[in-house]
Order: structure tokens, then sequence, then C-alpha cells
């Protein structure tokens, strides 16, 4: 078992030297206060010892665009054993005393013994994060000198013989050689400390310095905590960070990295580790055979981890959160009871830069840790990033793309009228509906009125593979390139089904031409795709960071350029009548109750798809958007669980547009702001 504590607690450039100058103010130390401990002794001919102290370096901070701390440092306590002054004999009494102490205070230590607590003893063989620990046992057995065969209880009693365990409790002598352990595995010597314990509180630290003869050779060193001002609305995007994890200490020590270092976990923690890591320096202490420091200078100066700045807005985060869940709560009490669940991603048109992406539910980064178990069980899979991985059925938010296919390839012309007769009848086995008999339709207002018949005769006269092709430029069914985990969706077609062992029918390619079929994507991959119709077929690889600068902020290190990644080749004229179509969805159709005497005027695509939950087919409710309508800078997408119809959701992207734009400058206060369709 491991002991440890993995508590999380929880600018442009002006910005952020006020940011930075106040958590100096606050913190009052995250920065000055360098965590030193010892890394080499050397004792010389005339008696002087030299000592070469590790100065670790602070963790870079996480900012949002506008320079609002998203992750930081904060001071904390660690417990660290110095072999130069810790008796090898009194280690174990040490342990124990120690280990009370914490016990009494409700803190935790190292202990990497893959061996259970209790006899009969076993061996852990799988980490509490569901990974295989075999390795560490490897690695037990190899530092006791053991054959390969050896069993857990063969271990326990070698360690009780090398530790000198016989006169402890079957309790004492089970915490102790998981100490004991833990120190060889880690190397410790007079040039490695070892770190009992990661964070303890002040009562502790200040019991351990009244008891400097108990405690001789046990420092306190000042470290940086990771803290967090994510609330629950960015958890999964700033992600997570904690200490060295044994299984991946193999790997990092030889990168410079310390045990007792703070390491990306997810997110942009992960994503941007190069940057957030600093580099350890070096400082040399020569002292003379009574123990008095003779010189103390720094030969390496320890350099800080750099300010990663974000392209998220933190106040539109937190505003988005809110506008989805006040609308899912409403959902379920006056028409969908079932909705539960949702994403909102928005993106800046000229860049693809996430300016938002929640998920809802979630949860509070404070509390991530103790609650850990719980949320991984909770109702609506809080801890699963549906912005970035979650999959869905476009439904007939897809409609657009079809319409392009098959305007550029020449299926369909903007002047051409299909006659929707309801019931679709080219073929003679699969014969689906629309949802009414529109009558004759051009293609823009066969995206006004989402016409099922229409799309089905542009799909089938277009052809599976040559929708697919223009698809994918715009960045369906591929993955966006943003700097974080996310999924790559799946674009419907005969390459998909050939995975599976499945026959692609002609009655497949009508289905997804209205965004069924097999088709899944993220909410980020709509967005993108939403923006690359208002861009002209242009798309932009997505990413959430958007500089990079020096822990001091006087240099710049990276700045993030817009990256073109595709183009589609559709000529303009195709994507102007599209547009067309898609700004009378708001004045003329789906969703014009909602946005018809908006000040914003927007593009925009409803999409409702069928999912079978519990043996019952349910709707979720999707809605693609853009404003404003004449030079687009945002777009919106929203996405709500068994949310019944796409109008049911725009009214969370119609918040988003008003508080965004009041935000930029120009208050828009629209009428008939509760109607709700």
């Amino acid at each position: 078992m491991i002991y440890r504590n993995e508590k999380k607690k929880s600018p442009r450039i002006t910005a952020l030297c006020v940011i930075l100058a106040v958590c100096v103010a606050i913190f009052g130390g995250s920065v000055a206060n360098l965590h030193i401990y010892s890394s080499n002794y050397v004792s010389t001919s005339n008696s002087v010892s030299v000592r070469n102290l590790v100065i670790n370096a602070s963790r870079g901070q996480i900012v949002d665009r506008n320079g609002k701390a998203l992750a930081y440092n904060t001071d904390g306590y660690s417990v660290i054993f110095d072999r130069a002054y810790l008796e090898t004999s009194r280690v174990n009494n040490v342990i124990i005393e120690l280990s009370k102490l914490l016990m009494q205070n409700g803190e935790e230590w190292i202990d990497l013994l893959p061996i259970s607590q209790n006899e009969p003893y076993e061996f852990i063989t799988e980490t509490d994060k569901g990974e295989s620990n075999k390795d560490m046992v490897d690695s037990l057995i190899k530092v006791l000198g053991l054959n390969h065969y050896a069993t857990a209880q063969n271990c326990v009693d070698e360690m009780i013989q090398r530790y000198k365990l016989d006169e402890y409790t079957s309790y004492q002598k089970r915490l102790i050689m998981g100490v004991r352990f833990s120190m060889e595995y880690l190397d410790y010597s007079t040039a490695v400390p070892f770190t009992f314990s990661e964070s303890v509180g002040e009562k502790t630290m200040t019991k351990i310095k009244e008891n400097t003869t108990l405690f001789k050779g046990v420092d306190i060193e000042v470290t940086s905590q990771r803290s967090y001002n994510v609330g629950n609305t960015a958890a999964n995007i700033v992600g997570t960070s904690g200490p060295v994890y044994a299984e991946e200490w193999e790997k990092l020590k030889d990168k410079g990295y310390s045990y007792d270092d703070i390491t990306g976990k997810s997110g942009i923690e992960l994503a941007a580790e190069q940057y957030l890591h600093g580099t350890n320096g070096v400082r040399k202490i020569k002292q003379d055979v009574y123990g008095n420091v003779i010189s103390n200078e720094i030969t390496t100066a320890a350099v800080n981890g750099d300010t990663v700045m974000l392209t998220i807005d933190k106040d539109l985060q937190d505003f988005a959160y809110k506008s989805l869940e006040k609308r899912i709560k409403y959902l379920q009490a006056n028409r969908a009871p079932e909705a539960n669940a949702g994403s909102v991603v928005v993106i800046h048109n000229a860049s693809n830069a996430v300016l938002a992406a929640v998920k809802y539910p979630s949860y509070d980064m404070e509390t991530y840790v103790e609650n850990y178990e719980s949320l991984l069980v909770a109702e609506g899979n809080p801890l699963f990033n549906r912005a970035f991985m979650g999959t869905y059925e476009p439904g007939s938010t897809f409609k657009p793309a079809t319409a392009l296919s098959g305007l550029q390839s020449g299926a369909i012309s903007t002047t051409e009228y299909i006659d929707c007769q309801k019931k679709y009848k080219y073929y003679d086995d699969f014969q689906p509906s629309c949802l009414s008999r529109h009558g004759p339709l051009d293609v823009k207002n066969a995206i006004t009125y989402s016409c099922n018949y229409f799309f089905f005769e542009v799909g089938r006269r277009t052809g599976i593979l040559t929708l697919n092709k223009f698809c994918q430029t715009f960045g369906l069914g591929v993955k966006t390139g943003v700097e974080i985990e996310e999924s790559a969706g799946v674009l419907a077609g005969p390459d998909y089904r050939e995975k599976l062992n499945a026959v692609w029918n002609p009655g497949d390619t009508i289905q997804a031409a209205i965004g069924q079929s097999d088709n899944l994507f993220t909410p980020l991959q709509m967005a993108v795709y939403a923006s690359s119709i208002v861009n002209n077929g242009t798309r932009y690889k997505a990413h959430l960071i958007d500089s990079v600068y020096s822990y001091d902020l006087s240099q710049t290190v990276m700045e993030t350029k817009p990256e073109t990644v595709a183009t589609s080749g559709i000529e303009q004229k195709y994507y102007n009548t599209v547009k067309q179509g898609m700004h009378s969805v708001a004045t003329d159709g789906t969703v014009s109750s909602v946005f018809r005497n908006f000040k914003i005027e927007i593009g925009g695509k409803t999409g409702t798809a069928q999912v079978l939950v519990n043996g019952e087919m349910k709707n979720n409710a999707l809605f693609i958007s853009y404003a404003p309508f004449e030079n687009p800078e945002i777009s919106v997408i929203v996405i709500i669980e068994k949310g019944g119809y796409g109008s049911h959701v725009a009214q969370v992207a119609k918040e988003i547009y008003n508080y965004y734009f009041s935000y930029h400058g120009e208050t828009y206060v629209a009428p008939n702001a509760n109607v709700l369709m």
C-alpha cells in the first residue's frame, strides 16, 4: 500500500504580472522558499565535508487567457530522512514514533511495499488505479536478493532479518518494513535523502522541530503544494498533478526528477509537463569537523517552471457551466426527465482556440482526492471528459456537411428542388420516413426545415466515399489536435464497417447522410466542424495553450499560431447557400422561437439523435451554431444527453452569446429570454 497525501487544493502580460505579485504576497514562499535537501556528501583529507544540496525548482503556474490563476503553488511541509545524521540503529524507532505522530494528525507517509498489511501476507499485484503492480513485486524480490519464485511470506521473513525486526509486534514489523523497503527502493543514502511524508501540517511540523533529540536526522522542509482555482467547471481541462508514482519512478529518475517532485497526471498539467516542470539547482555547503559552515554557495541556480497561459476564458467557462446545469435541471423538471448530462464547447473561429469546454456533471478539484471512489460510481460519470472524449450521433447537425458535399460533387444544385413525399421509396427493402411531408424544397429550405427526405436523396446521389472525403476535411471522424486526450470519433462508412467485420449496405449511406448510422463525434469535433463552415472550408488545429512565459514573465517561451490542417476545396457559393440555410434555422426554422428577435444574428442547426437507454429509445439533443452571422467570431456547440429535441438546448447557446458579446463591450438584452422549445 502507498500512504501518500495527494490532497488537491484549490495575465495578457500586465494582468499576469499582477496575479504573480499577489500570489507571492499571499503565499510568501512559493517562489522564494525552495525545497532543499542533501544530495551528496564527500569527506576530505583535512576533515572538511562538502555537501551538494539540491534546490527544487517551483512548478510553473497555469493561467487563463486573462491571467487568472487556475493552478498555482502554496507552501507545504515534507518530512525528510538525512542519512548523514540519522544512525541506522535508530531508524526503526524513529519510523514508529513518526508514524504515531502522523496518525494522530490524520496524515500519511510513504509505503511502497507491494505486500498486504495483514497476515496471511500476499503480494499486491494491482495498484489503486487498477494497473498491474507486477514490476514492484519483481523489484522487491530483486532488492531482497531472493529467487524469482519467492512468496510474500518469504519476503517478509527476509525483511524481518534484514531490518532487525524480531523484537517488534506484527503491526510494527509491517509498518517498519514498508518504510525501510521504500528507502532502499528509492536509493536512500548520504547522497539521496528519503521523503518519509510529502505533506504534513503545521502541528506535525512543530512537534518534530520541538523534539530534535528524538528526531535527530529528521528534517522538515518547505515544499510547494499544488493548488487549484477551477472549482468544478474546468477540472477536465486543467487536469491533475501529484507526486511521482512508484511505477513512474524508473522512467523519470533519469530525466532529472526527484522522487518527491510533482508531475502532471492529466489534462494540461500532463500535456504541458515539459514547460511546467522546472530544472533543479545545486547549493554547495562546506562544513568543518564540528559541523560549522565554512562556505555556502549556489553553484547551479534552480530554474522554475514556466507559466502556461491557456486559451480558456475562466469567466466564460464558469458561465457556460452554470447555463448548462440550469438547462439540464429545467429539462428534468419539465420536458425530459431523464436528461442528466451534457457538454458545451465554445471556440474562436479565426484560430480554433478553445474558449470554453465544459461537461456536466463534473467534480470539485478541492475534494477530488477524498471523493475519488464515490466519483467513480456516481450517476452521470462526472470523471468522464464529455467535451473531448464523449462521442455522439450528430443527427441533423450533420446535414450542412451533406449539403456541401452534394453541391460540390454535382449531386445537387443550388436551384434544384426535391419533392419531399415523407416516405423515401427509392429502395424496396428500406423505406425510411421524414417527419413531415414538406413538398418541393431547395437546399436552403431543406436545411431550414431539416427535411430528412431531401438529404436521403442527396446522400444517395453523392455516395458515401465522396461524402466522407469532404467530412474529414471538416474535422469529422479525425482528431482535432487539441493538446489533451481526445477521441477521434467515428465517421460512418465501409472502412469502419470492415473493422467490425460487417457489411455496408446502400441504405446505410442515406442514414449516414442525416447524421445517423455509425457516425459518432465529440462536442469539440462538432465545434471544429462549425468553424470550418464559417471559414469556408479552412480547418485549423484546435488548441488550449495560447502561450508560455518564463516563471517571472520576463520572456516569451512559446506562442501558438493558427495552424491550417485541412481545406475542403468546396466553392464559396456553396458555403453561401448553406450558411443562408443555417441563418434561416434561427429566423424561420426549428429554433426561430428562441432566436427570432435576438439582437445577435446567428447561424445554426439543431439535431436530435436516438439512443438506446435501458431498452428504450431516448433522444440526445444537439445544437451547433456561430455568431454574429455576418462576421462570425465564435462557434457554440451544446449537447444534452436524453435532452429531447435540439431546440430544447438552443437556449444555452443564446445565453452564452448574450454573455460573450456583452462581456466584449455591448450589452444585448434579448426579449422572450425564457421562451423554451
